[in-house]
């Protein structure tokens, strides 16, 4: 479950966007960086949605459960 708890952490991908972006206009943050953001918040974006279904399942399923109990 701790894993699943993280995963909820990591799809906060639009905030990081407009911020690296607001870091890239503002000169605070140098475009290697930037690019490599970029790459790790869209990594990030694509691969939160799979574990969260790995660690917590479907909607379907987790009914299931709950009504077998």
């Amino acid at each position: 479950m701790k894993g699943g708890i993280i995963c909820l952490f990591a799809g906060g991908g639009e905030v990081a966007l407009i911020l690296a972006a607001m870091g890239l206009e503002s000169g605070l943050l140098p475009t290697q960086y930037y690019t490599a953001m970029i790459i790790v918040i869209t990594l990030t974006t694509l691969v939160t949605p799979p574990l969260l279904k790995m660690f917590f399942g479907t909607r379907n399923e987790q009914v299931d459960r709950s009504l077998s109990m």
